[in-house]
């Protein structure tokens, strides 16, 4: 958390009466999960994967055919955009995240994704120097920690992937 210090959505999420679980997931670039609703809410997270970015061109290719651009988002920075969304959530209990989650929008797939990637995440990349995304799409890679922008391998189910395409 020291790395996200200084982002507003974390100091709002840490203020919040509403909670949210973390859990570990091995291999889960990170996801909110509200399924159960308020006492149920959690945050699905693997410290170790990034994100590597990808150009909108790429945006509907499978994942073994995107050009990669060695750009990559930190595992800290996919818990913060998973931070906003539970935020807006706690808005209204979810109301205005499942209507945001309805409306859809090219390269970013729905209007609560454009509305994290634009906002909270944009900033945040900017001020960590770390690079920004133009869609809710890329590639999840292995790091050496939260903070890593640096791709190491890729997830089991990504590796098969690439290792399936070969033969």
């Amino acid at each position: 958390l020291e790395y996200l210090k200084g982002e507003d959505v974390l100091k709002n999420a840490l203020s919040s009466s509403d909670i949210v679980n973390v859990e570990f997931k091995k291999n889960t670039s990170g996801r909110f999960n509200n399924e159960g609703g308020k006492g149920n809410l959690k945050i699905e997270y693997d410290p170790t994967i990034g994100n590597m970015v990808v150009e909108n061109s790429e945006v509907g290719k499978p994942i073994t055919e995107m050009r990669q651009s060695g750009k990559v988002q930190s595992p800290a920075l996919a818990f913060l955009h998973e931070i906003d969304h539970f935020l807006q959530w706690t808005i209204d209990d979810g109301a205005t995240l499942s209507v945001l989650a309805e409306i859809p929008v090219k390269y970013y797939g729905n209007k609560s994704e454009q509305r994290v990637i634009e906002g909270s995440e944009k900033t945040a990349a900017g001020r960590l120097k770390e690079p920004s995304r133009t869609n809710h799409y890329g590639i999840p890679v292995k790091t050496s920690g939260p903070t890593s922008r640096n791709k190491i391998g890729y997830p089991p189910n990504i590796q098969l992937q690439f290792e399936l395409k070969k033969t």
